[in-house]
């Protein structure tokens, strides 16, 4: 199962590399200051794979030239579920299920939604009131038979992160106040 590791350990600015060969396979990159915060996803020939630009109204992703709300890409099933499901570029819809544990620790597991199979899994960065954690990188373990849909999982994980990251950080935000 190939490894996907976020060399800095944050989803919106990295390099993320292939961690057997430790060859780049993607890079992140969003610009920082107020203004433009769109997040970009380049492959290794430098070429946009997606980008996510959260807005005031709503988030668009664009993936192959075409832009949508992430409602309408991501789509949650129940209102207040953490769960968003995807229609890869294969034809076939997954979902991202997020897990938690007794010690708090975080992951995301990807399914194959007409098979019930899990294809890939995601390892976040902990984070609590005081700080993330260092102790392991935010990487992607995906299934070799979904390699064709890379491209839709990094950028799904990396748009499902992004938000998660968000809403954390404002309850805590909102906790302190």
């Amino acid at each position: 199962m190939p490894i996907l590791v976020f060399v800095t350990g944050t989803v919106n600015n990295s390099s993320i590399i292939d961690s057997a060969t430790g060859q780049p396979v993607y890079n992140v990159s969003t610009p920082s200051g107020l203004g433009n915060n769109t997040t970009s996803v380049f492959n290794t020939q430098g070429n946009v794979v997606g980008q996510f630009k959260p807005g005031f109204l709503h988030d668009t992703v664009t993936r192959r030239g075409q832009t949508t709300r992430v409602s309408e890409w991501l789509v949650k099933k129940k209102i207040f579920a953490r769960a968003r499901q995807f229609v890869a570029s294969n034809g076939k819809e997954y979902k991202w299920v997020f897990e938690w544990d007794i010690r708090g620790d975080k992951g995301v597991k990807l399914f194959e939604c007409a098979m019930g199979r899990q294809v890939a899994h995601a390892h976040r960065k902990a984070f609590t009131q005081w700080s993330f954690s260092s102790s392991k990188a935010m990487s992607i373990d995906v299934s070799p038979d979904v390699l064709e849909i890379l491209d839709d999982i990094v950028l799904s994980f990396i748009i499902c992160e992004s938000m998660t990251e968000q809403e954390e950080t404002s309850a805590i935000v909102s906790s302190t106040t």
